[in-house]
């Protein structure tokens, strides 16, 4: 099961992988109007303004339409047409219009600015600035909204019947080209443990951080700053380092790195394990002890759960003859017997060779 607060688009081909918001697919070839012989016709859908609702009554497949958002831009409106099927990638539109960021246009200014609603809006008759995505002018006898209420287009070429703007405005998808070498691409939902963000110039120019170049001549330096999101690597390595029974921490990201299971409160018992612990942390390895009143069986459970690297079972039978069982969390190896005198030793050189 996937899991995570972002998408990514990775090739299983290269090593191209981005975040969702920033992954580009290789771009279509540049495409001329489609030339169709069919007119333009409108066609009544009363009461059906959702995309999925016209599929249905038309009998056609999201990829058939002219989807068509309404956005606005510090104070400017623009219209962006992506196909269907598809969804306006924010960051890339904010990035074009050079702003900070987009939102989508309230109904009232939708209303005022193209007389529709905004379910019925479309591109033809758009007396404004108009964007296209490259692969909404592909589309061949598409359908859009007619800037009427209750009715659409039908049989829209774009060229033809209305005239954009052609750029790279929409989310990448699962089966899109990779830019780099062209094979299909995969998108997942995944966590993003660190990111890096290119700065350019924009803050070096204003704070005239500047260098020399091989002429001679100053320039800005070209900045960049990257972040780690701590929290997230627990969950990602959670993600990656789990079994049916529990965690299993890998010694280097392990809250403690070994897990002592007391197995009842007898002296040799209670007198080892406090052995063991002062040894553990005299190498500056800090370990978790479970001296709780429970039965065995629900503290190899719990250990199990917890899943830390490397336990140390302690109980009377194994200390008649000097021993302590000895497990590793992520081995299928059986569990071994070792000498109490060296079990220190022992799990010390196991985290330091692991």
């Amino acid at each position: 099961v996937q899991s995570g607060e972002d998408f990514i688009a990775t090739c299983p081909s290269c090593d191209y992988a981005e975040n969702l918001e920033v992954a580009q697919a290789h771009a279509p070839l540049a495409q001329e109007a489609i030339a169709t012989t069919t007119p333009m016709s409108e066609v009544e859908t009363k009461g059906k303004g959702n995309l999925k609702d016209v599929t249905r009554f038309l009998k056609k497949p999201e990829s058939k339409f002219f989807k068509t958002l309404v956005y606005q831009a510090d104070e400017k409106v623009v219209m962006v047409v992506v196909r269907g099927d598809h969804q306006v990638n924010e960051l890339k539109l904010a990035e074009i219009l050079s702003v900070e960021k987009v939102k989508l246009a309230p109904g009232e200014l939708i209303k005022k600015t193209t007389g529709s609603p905004p379910a019925f809006v479309g591109p033809v008759g758009f007396n404004g600035r108009v964007l296209i995505d490259h692969d909404a002018t592909l589309i061949e006898a598409g359908v859009c909204g007619a800037s009427r209420v209750d009715y659409h287009l039908q049989d829209v070429a774009f060229g033809r019947d209305f005239q954009a703007e052609v750029l790279s405005l929409r989310m990448v998808t699962s089966g899109d080209s990779c830019p780099r070498c062209q094979a299909a691409l995969e998108v997942y939902r995944g966590i993003e443990a660190g990111h890096i963000f290119v700065l350019g110039t924009h803050y070096s120019e204003k704070m005239k951080a500047l260098y020399l170049d091989e002429k001679g001549e100053k320039k800005p330096l070209v900045m960049g700053c990257y972040g780690i999101g701590i929290s997230r690597l627990i969950a990602a390595i959670i993600e990656q380092h789990h079994d049916e029974s529990g965690l299993v921490w890998p010694p280097e990201a392990a809250p403690y790195s070994v897990h002592i299971c007391q197995l009842g409160h007898s002296s040799d018992v209670v007198e080892a394990v406090a052995r063991l612990e002062s040894e553990f942390l005299a190498r500056g390895i800090e370990p978790l002890i479970d001296d709780r009143d429970e039965r065995p069986g629900i503290k190899f459970k719990d250990a199990d759960l917890i899943g830390l690297p490397f336990r140390i079972t302690v109980g009377e039978r194994g200390l008649k003859e000097a021993q302590v069982e000895f497990s590793s969390r992520s081995a299928t190896n059986p569990k071994t017997s070792l000498a109490l005198d060296d079990a220190t030793e022992y799990v010390a050189a196991q985290i330091e060779n692991y």
